[in-house]
């Protein structure tokens, strides 16, 4: 029989190696930006009508969907309307939802409805986001999404809210906080902040050389160095950092092939991706590229 300490030591790596050599699922298509036009008359009195209802019921659900339903428009007005909805604070009438919707799914503990209140909040400053970015020259628009990406609440407890507030500062030209979406880029923490840090490279057309590069490496798939080391990581922490890695590398080669114009293939199953391959290329293009 086989010593249990020998399996449990050995048990983390077998684990972490079997999700490097497993293929990586199908994920869907990277999701086509909607046509953006000015909504007629009777379209935008109506909308302004749903908004206003949504705000005196005081149910931020109402309003998430309203506002998701004026993400193909750009009238002025509409960018007010996403600016206050970017700031929006739970009421009571969304406090008792989220207290009924605990009730329904057993949740009785303080922190699990905590984190309910909120993906509520984050899911309408979302989707306010997700319309501002519909307004490239509108310097408020700008700013409120500045203002929002700085938010603290926000970077610690609303990982989609700043993953919508970072996919639209690059939507409407905003490049001033690049340094700080490449340091959350590099924290990689949370899917939908990895997945719009790197298209917000993309997006805005980054020259900077240590971004690129760090994106070439990035497809390659995430592996422990010395797996005998006592320094090295547990496996569960690799798991977590391929399942991540996993996510985003779609994200990493459509923004390759924005900034360099050339296709690179994130790592899948055998193939072990074109890491290499990049990191060549933007070397030895670096000049042409533009790259700082």
């Amino acid at each position: 029989m086989q010593d249990r300490s020998v399996i449990a030591s050995v048990a983390p790596v077998a684990l972490v190696c079997f999700l490097f050599t497993a293929p990586v699922r199908a994920q869907e298509p990277l999701e086509e930006p909607p046509k953006i036009e000015a909504a007629g008359p009777a379209q935008l009195d109506l909308l302004m009508k749903k908004q206003e209802a949504a705000l005196v019921a005081k149910d931020g659900a109402e309003l998430m969907r309203v506002l998701d339903e004026m993400v193909s428009f750009n009238n002025p007005e509409l960018a007010v309307v996403a600016r206050e909805a970017l700031s929006y604070k739970l009421t009571k009438v969304d406090k008792a939802a989220v207290e009924a919707q605990a009730e329904e799914l057993g949740m009785r503990k303080k922190k699990e409805k905590k984190l309910l209140l909120f993906e509520r909040e984050g899911a309408v400053q979302a989707a306010a986001a997700r319309l501002l970015a519909n307004f490239p020259g509108d310097k408020k628009a700008s700013s409120a999404l500045v203002k929002a990406f700085k938010d603290k609440r926000l970077r610690k407890d609303k990982p989609k809210a700043l993953g919508a507030v970072i996919l639209s500062l690059a939507q409407v030209g905003n490049r001033k906080v690049e340094p700080d979406v490449y340091k959350l880029f590099k924290a990689f923490e949370h899917e939908d902040i990895m997945r719009a840090s790197v298209r917000y490279f993309g997006t805005i057309k980054t020259n900077d050389y240590s971004i690129v590069r760090a994106l070439c490496e990035q497809l390659a798939a995430p592996e422990p160095g010395a797996v005998d080391s006592p320094s090295n990581p547990p496996g569960s922490y690799w798991a977590s950092r391929w399942e991540k890695w996993s996510k985003i590398r779609r994200d990493v080669a459509w923004s390759l092939k924005e900034l360099t114009g050339q296709v690179f293939r994130p790592a899948e199953g055998e193939h072990p991706g074109d890491s290499a391959k990049a990191l060549s290329y933007i070397k030895d293009n670096k000049r042409k590229l533009g790259l700082k």
